[in-house]
């Protein structure tokens, strides 16, 4: 019978029987499956040690990209009276705009790019201060050019984002149970701000925005990276046991008919409707992350540091094992569940 990723439906029961009254405890799934694989096999793998800092996200204060600033001295500032451009540079030139975090030094940077045309085209009318407008027009390209690696230093270097990949324990209902399309629907709608502002559409609603990074916080990024370095250290002591069997060089000339058959029976109830059928819905969810989340970093890639390129990369090679652990498992299991005339 071959083994695809058809999930069954009494997986629950399956882990329910295995743990008996014990808390439920993905780990305790997976060791049962190892035990009853080992046993079957006649198989004594060793166990695959992964350090779990070796992928660890970079700290916020690590990743901020450094920016040159053109600011507008006393003199100028007072001579930007009638423009509404004279608040926006007051409260970046105050001491509190100028402690302000990187999601407020965007706003700020959004409302000056916004109010700054209007600015430059009222004294063009009603100045003769050729300076001024000068400083204002090179302070407004400056910005434009810089407004990419602004966004990055408030959203995917910013406190919230790291939260929202920081290591987290797997509860028992993961991810049914405590998960929403909430979060996704956070993401989508900073990709659209972002996409927004970059296309010169500088209108920014402050509290909304802050009030979308601090819900990533409450994401799941580091409940999937938990999860995705139990599978892998599982999915990969599977591998070296299945490797180190007596019966993998030659299968078919010492794997008998009834030890396939209780493999078979083992690989069934145990893979495809116990581990399978608990992993596919975190897959699923991993998979809808990973477009929202890919969708925001595409678009700010040129500005990413490489700090932040190598934690990328990490992290998506470790995620995309949602996929290609279980298929080169099964790929495994029909070597030695293969017909023997």
């Amino acid at each position: 019978m071959p083994l695809g990723f058809a999930l069954r439906g009494s997986a629950m029961f399956l882990f329910l029987a295995v743990a008996g009254c014990s808390p439920y405890s993905p780990e305790t799934l997976l060791l049962d499956y190892q035990n009853r694989l080992a046993r079957t096999l006649d198989a004594k793998g060793s166990a695959t040690s992964l350090p779990q800092s070796s992928w660890t996200k970079p700290r916020p204060e690590q990743l901020q990209i450094a920016l040159a600033d053109l600011s507008v001295d006393g003199l100028d500032f007072l001579s930007l009276s009638g423009c509404a451009l004279q608040i926006t540079v007051g409260k970046r030139n105050s001491s509190l705009g100028k402690l302000a975090p990187p999601s407020q030094r965007l706003l700020l940077e959004l409302e000056f790019l916004r109010l700054a045309p209007d600015c430059i085209a009222q004294l063009q009318v009603e100045s003769d201060n050729e300076a001024l407008i000068s400083a204002l027009e090179q302070a407004t390209a400056l910005k434009r050019r810089q407004l990419p690696a602004r966004i990055f230093n408030a959203v995917l270097a910013g406190p919230e984002w790291h939260a929202f990949w920081q290591v987290q324990s797997i509860s028992e209902d993961y991810p049914s149970g405590n998960t929403s399309s909430d979060l996704l629907t956070t993401i989508e709608a900073l990709n659209v701000s972002v996409q927004r502002w970059l296309n010169g559409n500088y209108e920014a609603d402050g509290m909304l925005f802050e009030a979308r990074l601090n819900q990533l916080r409450a994401g799941d990024g580091g409940t999937l990276i938990t999860a995705a370095e139990l599978t892998q250290r599982y999915f990969l002591d599977w591998r070296n046991l299945m490797h180190s069997s007596p019966y993998w060089q030659e299968p078919c000339d010492r794997f008998y008919t009834d030890k396939q058959t209780i493999l078979r029976t083992v690989a069934s109830r145990y893979f495809a409707g116990g581990v399978q059928a608990w992993l596919a819905p975190i897959a699923s969810r991993s998979n809808s992350i990973e477009l929202a989340v890919g969708e925001l970093e595409t678009t700010l890639k040129d500005v990413m540091p490489a700090d932040y390129k190598v934690w990328l990369k990490q992290r998506d090679v470790l995620l995309g094992g949602f996929k290609t652990h279980p298929r080169q498992h099964v790929e495994d299991l029909q070597r030695l569940l293969q017909p023997c005339d």
